[in-house]
């Protein structure tokens, strides 16, 4: 019923559903606050202090940043193709996960790192027609670059290694060349604390960001209810996708199984950081991506519309209490 109407390609879903996204916010009107995660950074400090003298700008900021993802997703899904038919569920999905999570009404880091990751691989995924070289050192330069927003992004450079491997041979100079743009964002952020003759300011801020401090979470009702729906769509989407990705082209499949490998990553780092939210917040486009395409294959009426029933009352439920 709302899902058979989600699925369609209706322009009034576009408008309807950014207008829609606002009421969670109204709910979180009365935080008079940014997120303050235990690697945040000096110019994630820097880009939310710009937001100072605007009123509201704790609603209004991180609204704008979850509406630019579910236009960044309809736009990938448009140039790629993820999924064959034409539909906006993937952001729709995504607006429910994301929305249910309470950091993401607050203004927080992993908005900014979960844009950026999504912009590298909107950039990998040009290696089926680009030249490697130009390839690689654009992904480690938008990958480094969303680090310096927020640290835990960095953790991301093993799956982009992957994903080389994934959809193109890459030799070991594309993942020097890779590396490379990691490294150039930093020297220029090292050039600005050696501009203001700040150097040891520097090096005490590399030494304080502990990105190898693992601990295992002790998690409340609220966060075990919402991260083992998360794990139950994501064994459900493994599950379909056994039967359903033998009909998909071979790049289609590349794409998924990418797509997998970044959900299932960020949920180990999620669960060795302490249940570290930044991490499932970066996971949420590639799981809705999942989900909407098992949503669009299954051929199980009631099953789809038992997992979407499932999925809108988690988020409707954390939406109210979180």
């Amino acid at each position: 019923m709302v899902l058979s109407f989600v699925k369609k390609n209706h322009p009034l879903i576009l408008f309807t559903a950014p207008i829609l996204a606002v009421i969670p916010f109204l709910i979180t009107i009365n935080y008079d606050h940014i997120f303050s995660g235990q690697l945040t950074t000096n110019v994630f400090l820097w880009f939310a202090g710009l937001f100072d003298s605007i009123a509201y700008a704790w609603i209004i900021v991180p609204y704008g940043l979850i509406i630019a993802v579910f236009f960044l997703l309809v736009k990938m899904n448009s140039r790629y193709i993820f999924i064959e038919s034409r539909t906006f569920l993937d952001g729709i999905v995504f607006l429910f996960l994301a929305l249910s999570l309470f950091p993401l009404r607050v203004l927080n880091p992993a908005h900014i790192s979960g844009i950026f990751l999504m912009l590298t691989f909107f950039s990998l995924f040009r290696l089926e027609k680009e030249t490697n070289i130009r390839v690689a050192f654009d992904t480690g330069f938008i990958l480094s670059a969303g680090s310096l927003f927020h640290w835990q992004l960095i953790y991301y450079l093993i799956p982009v290694w992957i994903a080389f491997s994934v959809i193109k041979t890459m030799s070991f100079r594309e993942y020097l060349v890779s590396l490379a743009g990691i490294i150039v964002p930093y020297m220029f952020y090292f050039f600005w604390f050696f501009w203001n003759d700040d150097i040891q300011g520097f090096v005490i801020l590399m030494k304080q960001q502990n990105i190898f401090d693992f601990s295992i979470p002790v998690l409340n009702l609220r966060e075990t209810i919402y991260f083992s729906s998360l794990v139950l769509f994501f064994l459900i989407c493994l599950l379909a996708s056994m039967s359903s990705m033998k009909a998909k082209k071979i790049i289609r499949r590349k794409y998924f199984t990418i797509f997998f490998i970044l959900v299932f990553y960020s949920f180990i780092l999620c669960m060795v950081r302490n249940f570290d939210t930044s991490f499932i917040i970066i996971s949420l486009p590639w799981l809705s991506v999942l989900l909407a395409n098992f949503f669009i294959l299954s051929k199980s009426r009631f099953f789809t519309e038992l997992v979407f029933t499932i999925m809108a009352g988690v988020s409707l439920y954390n939406i109210f209490t979180w």
